[in-house]
């Protein structure tokens, strides 16, 4: 760059222009621009003219600087923002080199419209060359994208015409769609809000687990899988069922803790009837001898079932057990209710309600492990018909697990409705409104496999019906089993449901691989309940 082109200070304290310190071979026509207003401007080198527009709020300094130092672009109070290059006191169109075709401003964006602001007001300036390119002009920059001029009306043809009309219409409909959504939602939550209805509760029991109370939950034992085909052996042990700290464990162990390998495989009976602990009905609950030739072994696991069928029911009303599941492969942990009689004939038809099922397997068991909960009403003319899956829900967490943590899980029974939710009543996991009989919504086929007509094991005309008599509680937690359950072709299952009384022994022979997901530490394997609360609704008669 020329040394003559640039031999000026810059100072930001300099006043208006911000000129300082200037060359002396500069200083003398400077001089004379800044200062003597009256002397008639002559244009920038390589400019026939200067035109300045709207120049009321230009600094008149800065004008007379206009013919002998550009637009003074780069100088401290004025900022060049503009894709024009600085006009300097040496710049010509093509660089600061006079007689130079190239120099240190680029010639070729001399031709581009720019603009520069004053620091110190923040008014902007346009500068362009016009005409033959001999002309600077110099204008107030007007922040305003329509070139109408200052105090006319704008014109705004969008708001004329059909299309307008149209717009207008159409907001007008979706202002009117958001209003009957919000009536809607407010109507549904206002017949939410009235089918809930707040019962007054009486207690029947609860139970916080300072002791084991055996005048409440009596201990069932039996060997038979308890029509499910599970592998556990339920007993009187306190090794399973036990209260420690204020909280009532359910442990499954292994049964070679107690008895031997060889004998689970082979040449063991176990008669439950003899000694008097069998609280069970039929052969098959009571006894069993483990025979290698047939593949039928012992009960692989010990566990337990308590109830309380001799101590608490309701006939409508609500239970709250606040529990922490267990986690394990293939453990089936359960909190449900059976009827005290079969009024309307053998499981199904006298109905069964679980408020809870769980899955020991991990959270990526594909049907859902300790992450994941079921609540279902089963009721039936026979065993092998079910109509549970009308009855069923699930419900899943992703925080929180019910393997990790304790949650409270409840029951709300009246001859309107049944209901489970978790924690609070507004977390639901299922519900079931009684406003159609059983057998119409199960729409049963007229006869069985074998031809014989399939009857209606309840009441015409009933809708809560096998729904409508005292229930009793169960808290178990069952391993495995052939009902289906644990489905097959999921998480490397090591038994198939077909295989019925072999099932157990394949079960037992993959114990390296399933053990190992059972936690040492019986927090963490065991059910472990801290509370049950059982209510009736109150007779108000009485």
């Amino acid at each position: 760059m020329s040394s003559t082109s640039n031999n000026y200070q810059r100072n930001p304290d300099d006043s208006k222009i911000g000129l300082s310190k200037l060359d002396e071979s500069l200083s003398q026509d400077i001089s004379d621009a800044q200062f003597n207003k009256s002397r008639e401007p002559t244009p920038p080198r390589g400019l026939s003219n200067t035109v300045v527009e709207n120049h009321s709020d230009i600094d008149e300094d800065f004008l007379d600087l206009v013919p002998e130092l550009g637009t003074a672009f780069g100088m401290p109070v004025y900022e060049h923002f503009g894709p024009g290059s600085r006009l300097h006191s040496m710049s010509s169109r093509r660089g600061s080199m006079l007689g130079s075709g190239q120099g240190s401003i680029i010639g070729s964006e001399w031709n581009s419209s720019g603009y520069f602001r004053n620091r110190a007001t923040k008014t902007s300036y346009t500068t362009k060359v016009v005409g033959t390119e001999d002309e600077l002009v110099i204008a107030k920059r007007v922040s305003r994208t329509s070139l109408t001029p200052k105090g006319e009306a704008r014109e705004k043809p969008w708001l004329k015409g059909k299309s307008r009309r149209r717009l207008r219409n159409l907001s007008w409909i979706f202002c009117a769609g958001i209003a009957l959504g919000c009536v809607s939602i407010a109507l549904q939550v206002w017949a939410a809000w009235r089918s809930v209805t707040n019962f007054d509760y009486c207690e029947v029991l609860i139970d916080e687990f300072d002791t084991f109370r055996e005048d409440i939950w009596t201990r069932e034992v039996q060997v038979g899988g308890f029509g499910n085909g599970a592998f556990d052996w339920t007993t009187s042990s306190e090794r399973n069922s036990y209260v420690k700290d204020g909280k009532l464990y359910i442990l499954p162990t292994l049964t070679n803790e107690t008895i031997s390998n060889d004998d689970i495989l082979n040449g063991y009976t176990v008669n439950l009837t003899a000694d008097g602990t069998c609280t069970g009905q039929g052969a098959d609950q009571c006894w069993i001898t483990s025979n290698r030739s047939e593949n039928v072994i012992l009960p692989p696991v010990q566990s337990a079932r308590l109830n309380t069928k001799l101590s608490a029911s309701i006939k409508y009303g609500k239970i709250e057990i606040r529990a922490k599941m267990p986690k394990g492969d293939w453990l089936w942990p359960a909190l449900w209710l059976l009827p005290v009689n079969d009024t309307y004939g053998p499981w199904p038809a006298s109905g069964e309600i679980d408020i809870v099922e769980s899955r020991g397997n991990g959270v990526l068991y594909e049907e859902g492990g300790y992450d994941q909960i079921s609540s279902t009403l089963h009721w039936g003319p026979s065993t092998t018909i079910d109509g549970y899956l009308q009855t069923f829900m699930s419900y899943r967490r992703k925080l929180s697990l019910f393997g990790n943590t304790f949650h409270t899980f409840g029951l709300e029974w009246s001859d309107k409705y049944i209901k489970t939710y978790v924690d609070k009543r507004l977390q639901q996991v299922f519900y079931h409104r009684f406003n159609k009989p059983f057998w119409e919504v199960g729409k049963f086929l007229p006869t069985y496999q074998n031809g014989s007509y399939i009857q209606n094991p309840w009441p015409a005309g009933s809708p809560i019906a096998p729904f409508d008599q005292e229930f009793y509680l169960i808290l178990n937690v069952a391993v495995g089993g052939t009902n289906g359950f644990f489905p097959d072709q999921m998480g490397n299952k090591p038994w198939r449901n077909t295989q019925q009384n072999t099932a157990a022994s394949s079960f037992w022979s993959s114990v390296s691989s399933w053990y190992l997901s059972w936690p040492q530490n019986p927090e963490d394997r065991a059910m472990v309940v801290d509370s049950v609360k059982m209510y009736k609704i109150c007779d108000k008669s009485k």
